[in-house]
């Protein structure tokens, strides 16, 4: 069974949806009714951080800046499977936050058929990746907690996030996914980061050298640190340790 949230304020809308659900084979329902943002928030940020919800529909008719800022609260809140029906959604690529997956998006009117052809892709998807059906942001998740932990732990060495996730007993694309929405940052993005403020620390505050500096924050090619080093800072390593010696 697959469980629904309906974010849709209007009844007549509501029923049509559900016996839509109810017909289609895979076995759909609405777990829940909201009637705007507030309320769903209310519903997707339960004290667990498993979600109840397999997938969020919104009803998106209405002034497209509602929309939008709908669509982006929503976005904050959880980072369930969404399919958008009604309006349009040509603000989707101009949005800050970070994005879920989004099944489909039905423009009005969205048809009976438009609507199972998208039941039964996110159906597929969601066996393909079902860690998604219980990818809910809460204030905060012990697994990207335990990420960030190894890595600062184990920084000196070669950190990927398939290992990571092995670790975890995670799919590796599912905690990928999670970890950019909690973070709005990509895991590689965030390691590298990590390791350059590190090494500015290292640089910084102990005699060590560079090519020391370098295996102490997981690079073994002293010449790749440099590169990135100062792709980085915008100065080379030495450069940096002289300016801050100067500073101090």
């Amino acid at each position: 069974m697959y469980h629904v949230l309906l974010v849709d304020p209007s009844i007549y809308s509501r029923e049509k949806t559900r016996l839509i659900l109810e017909r289609h084979p895979a076995g759909w329902s609405i777990q829940g009714y909201a009637d705007g943002y507030e309320e769903a928030a209310a519903m997707l940020t339960a004290d667990t951080e498993q979600s109840p919800y397999t997938l969020i529909m919104i009803q998106m008719n209405g002034d497209p800046a509602e929309q939008r800022q709908l669509y982006e609260q929503v976005r904050h809140t959880s980072a369930l499977p969404v399919i958008l029906m009604g309006g349009y959604a040509d603000w989707l690529h101009e949005i800050q936050v970070p994005q879920g997956p989004i099944y489909a998006i039905l423009p009005e009117p969205a048809s009976a058929k438009a609507l199972c052809v998208a039941l039964d892709d996110a159906q597929q998807l969601l066996r393909q990746q079902p860690g998604l059906a219980h990818c809910a942001l809460g204030a905060a998740s012990p697994d990207i907690e335990q990420v960030k932990s190894y890595v600062e732990q184990e920084m000196h060495r070669n950190i990927t996030l398939k290992k990571i996730s092995r670790l975890l007993h995670l799919n590796c694309a599912y905690l990928g996914q999670k970890f950019k929405l909690h973070e709005n940052i990509t895991f590689h993005e965030y390691l590298m980061r990590r390791r350059m403020e590190k090494a500015k620390t290292l640089l910084s505050q102990t005699s060590m050298k560079v090519y020391e500096v370098a295996r102490e924050v997981g690079y073994s090619e002293t010449d790749w640190f440099y590169k990135k080093f100062k792709a980085y800072t915008g100065v080379s390593a030495n450069a940096y340790r002289k300016q801050t010696s100067i500073t101090a």
